[in-house]
């Protein structure tokens, strides 16, 4: 097979080109740390990279919605404490209410504590979370749970406005977790109980009922209590879980972020021996074409 001096010239031009195609794909890899810098690169690892990206991606998203959860969760948790603690104070007061040498006054200054532990309560009913969502409205996050009208006692009557749905937040692909609770059945008739406390001490040992309605209030008292405490408990169970799930999801995240990078990622080492190797090719490429540009036939006659 002959071969003309343009055929030459135009295959060394080629092998030039190819050469400078192969560093600058070197330099660019160098450059962004990924192998692969368009899908053509390697079609098989660039629609597997794209799986695991978006695999990544909603594993991270998971793991954010935990952390929310948790910290949802955790205030609950503290807010719900500070209300047994407040039940076993009003337990206690209601026990000294029923001490018979107590003068009228001191039945008014233990109302004026029953008041703020009322309005301690209240506030604690009503607080938002992180995201200024109502924590204890059911479904409605947005709509204040526990509302006060007017009384002819310091204490007047509360109301629910909320609802007996509960919130979820998504913390893996198969698991959601509640992060808020329904307050009709958090505080059932606490609000109301506190109100016949408050009121027999108010209005004094004469009034009609006043015994009544401090056995009653103690036992109202008990029985809240006891439900909270089983909702304390859900909380927790809850939050060991949110725990568990989201560090399950970090090992994922890092498996998925190292697969990633096993797909797209440059092995520096071979790399650098790349563009080094493709560096002197292209310079051999530019000196042999240097050389034989400018031959023909004509030099060797």
């Amino acid at each position: 097979m002959r071969m003309s001096s343009l055929t030459m010239r135009e295959l060394s031009v080629s092998n030039i080109q190819q050469r400078q195609l192969d560093l600058m794909q070197a330099q660019q890899q160098l450059g962004t740390g990924r192998r692969v810098l368009v899908p053509s690169d390697d079609p098989v690892a660039a629609a597997r990279a794209l799986d695991v990206s978006q695999a990544l991606g909603r594993t991270q998203q998971f793991n954010e919605n935990g952390g929310r959860a948790n910290s949802i969760l955790a205030l609950m948790e503290t807010q719900l404490n500070g209300v047994m603690h407040g039940i076993q104070n009003l337990r206690e007061l209601a026990v000294k209410a029923g001490n018979g040498g107590l003068s009228d006054a001191n039945r008014k200054a233990l109302a004026a504590e029953v008041e703020a532990r009322f309005r301690e309560m209240l506030n604690i009913a009503n607080t938002r979370d992180a995201d200024g969502l109502y924590m204890f409205s059911g479904y409605q996050g947005n709509v204040q749970p526990f509302n006060e009208t007017a009384s002819t006692t310091p204490v007047g009557t509360v109301a629910y406005a909320g609802d007996d749905g509960v919130r979820r937040v998504q913390i893996s692909e198969t698991r959601e977790v509640q992060v808020s609770e329904a307050g009709n059945t958090v505080f059932g008739n606490l609000f109301a109980t506190i109100k016949t406390l408050h009121d027999a001490l108010y209005n004094g040992a004469s009034a009609p009922g006043y015994q009544t309605n401090l056995d009653t209030a103690l036992n109202n008292l008990k029985t809240t209590q006891d439900n909270l405490g089983i909702v304390f408990g859900g909380v927790g169970t809850r939050e060991n879980e949110v725990e568990t799930t989201v560090a399950t999801g970090q090992d994922l995240a890092l498996q998925y972020q190292t697969e990633h990078s096993k797909l797209v990622d440059i092995d520096y080492a071979k790399t650098i021996s790349d563009y080094l190797q493709s560096n002197q090719l292209l310079e051999v490429a530019r000196t042999t074409y240097q050389k034989t540009q400018g031959l023909t036939l004509f030099n060797y006659l």
